[in-house]
């Protein structure tokens, strides 16, 4: 029932935050379940150019102000997850070239 899928869905928010911080580039995640805002340390890219290049390669993320912002559906897979944290990173390794 409910409850079951808001415990999925408090399950992949924790593992969502989990694996983001641990990207090199993340100072900073904030928020609640599966809407996530991550800070990008000093000297990374700008939020707004690795959202562009982000979506240039299929991943739809938003931007406020300095942070990233990532709201999911609350139905999506933990292979899914890999798949846009495989790109975010992909992303982030070519622009910090």
């Amino acid at each position: 029932g409910n409850e079951d899928f808001l415990k999925q869905v408090r399950e992949k928010g924790a593992y969502l935050r989990k694996r983001l911080e641990q990207l090199l580039w993340i100072r900073e995640v904030r928020g609640k379940g599966l809407m996530l805002g991550a800070d990008l340390k000093d000297g990374c890219p700008p939020a707004k150019d690795v959202m562009a290049a982000c979506l240039e390669s299929g991943l739809l993320i938003l931007t406020a102000k300095t942070s990233m912002r990532f709201l999911p559906p609350l139905t999506i897979t933990y292979g899914e997850m890999e798949k846009g944290l495989g790109i975010l990173e992909e992303v982030m390794n070519k622009l910090s070239q």
